[in-house]
């Protein structure tokens, strides 16, 4: 996957073209495209990226240093993702 996205002729800026890549190196690997666990690591290569280019746990990190500083005594921030949650336990 890495060596098809590295070699598309123009920059790719959104993640239809994206997926579009993966689904030709899927199907080129003989994988069915719509087979749902297929679905869901392409949905994880598209989440990887994402995080890394957004450098999201950076972010993330850089939140929970001030957040001692922004709560009351007791207060509690809900969380909704299980990596974000998973790093803040």
């Amino acid at each position: 996957m890495a060596h098809a996205l590295a070699n598309v002729p123009e920059p790719i800026r959104t993640t239809r073209p994206f997926a579009a890549v993966l689904r030709s190196v899927l199907k080129a690997e003989g994988l069915p495209t719509d087979d749902p666990e297929v679905r869901k690591t392409t949905q994880r290569c598209l989440q990887a990226l994402r995080i890394a280019v957004n450098d999201e746990f950076g972010v993330l990190e850089q939140f929970l240093a001030f957040l001692p500083k922004a709560l009351r005594p007791g207060g509690r921030v809900p969380s909704s993702a299980s990596i974000p949650a998973r790093i803040a336990v």
